[in-house]
């Protein structure tokens, strides 16, 4: 949900069924199925670095609090019928920028 408009994931492919003249594909229940896979790249990239003694390259928990804030920010402008909230990040603490 943006100023101009909104943004939408593409549907996860998936198998379709055509019977007694109707097509249908099922709905996904949770996020899951959707991530699994990004999920497993990420935790796979994340041990190869650790366990070469390398910085992880994926997303820090810093990155997961400023998505925080943002979601947080989004869900009180649609409270206040979309009104422009306006955020304010402290600068990123240094070891999370150090390799």
């Amino acid at each position: 949900v943006g100023e101009e408009g909104v943004l939408e994931l593409p549907t996860v492919p998936q198998v379709a069924t055509r019977l007694n003249a109707q097509h249908s594909t099922a709905i996904l229940t949770d996020w899951k199925a959707r991530f699994e896979s990004a999920y497993d790249i990420e935790f796979r990239d994340f041990v190869d670095h650790v366990s070469r003694d390398l910085s992880p390259e994926g997303p820090s928990a810093w990155d997961g609090y400023i998505a925080a804030v943002t979601a947080d920010a989004a869900l009180v402008s649609l409270d206040k019928d979309g009104e422009k909230q306006d955020l304010d990040f402290p600068e990123t603490p240094s070891f999370y920028t150090e390799k």
